[in-house]
């Protein structure tokens, strides 16, 4: 966020909205959360008959903490370019480089990762893959709280069976959210939204512990973790 001069992760996804700089290249923004200082970045573009260009280049951070590249070799179909340079240059025309033609494609550390300009690839660097097993666990508990009547005699033991699964879960969340707090990765509205849907996980009423859980589960599918 830091790139960007964000305080929120709407401010940086803004950025990449029909209207801001990085304009549908949602790929790139994949590519500066999975990138660190060294990894080495390739943008490709495909134009017509003239075919694949390539564009190589190494992230290297600013000491304000803009995102920069220090570009390598430029290659085309009848040529290679070679800079002397090592001063970085903003990431962005690597980006587009990448998202114009009528193809193209981002490479990080010779396609480790790699992914289109329009493509919004999610895994467990980005997502808190933790949280939304939690969320996912402590909905299922409250589900089968709901659901307990259609286990006929055994209604009792499937409520107190979801019960249980429930409380374990908000108990897991309560520590993991505080954790995340103690290190920094949370914001003040994320402990907000999770005081308030462990409240609602608590509840009697299982339909509400069930529509807290989804709330909680929704919260962490939407907000992805932050590392750049």
């Amino acid at each position: 966020m830091q790139h960007f001069g964000c305080e929120d992760w709407a401010c940086v996804e803004s950025n990449f909205q029909d209207d801001g700089a990085y304009a549908g290249m949602w790929g790139w923004l994949y590519i500066l959360q999975k990138a660190v200082d060294g990894d080495l970045i390739t943008a490709m573009q495909h134009a017509g008959s003239n075919g694949w260009s390539t564009w190589t280049g190494m992230f290297q951070r600013s000491e304000n903490g803009r995102i920069g590249i220090i570009p390598f070799e430029l290659k085309t179909d009848t040529e290679i370019f070679s800079y002397s340079s090592s001063d970085p240059v903003d990431n962005r025309p690597f980006a587009l480089y990448g998202a114009t033609g009528d193809m193209g494609f981002y490479a990080l550390n010779s396609g480790q990762i790699g992914t289109t300009p329009s493509e919004h690839p999610v895994d467990c660097t980005t997502l808190d893959c933790v949280a939304v097993t939690i969320d996912v666990v402590s909905a299922g508990g409250a589900a089968l709280q709901v659901a307990s009547p259609m286990c006929g005699p055994y209604a009792p033991g499937c409520y107190g069976a979801g019960r249980t699964i429930s409380f374990a879960a908000t108990g897991a969340s309560v520590v993991w959210t505080s954790y995340k707090s103690l290190i920094g990765e949370t914001s003040s509205l994320d402990i907000g939204i999770s005081a308030g849907t462990t409240v609602g996980s608590l509840s009697q009423d299982p339909r509400i512990s069930l529509v807290a859980s989804l709330i909680q589960l929704g919260r962490d599918l939407a907000i992805p973790i932050t590392s750049q």
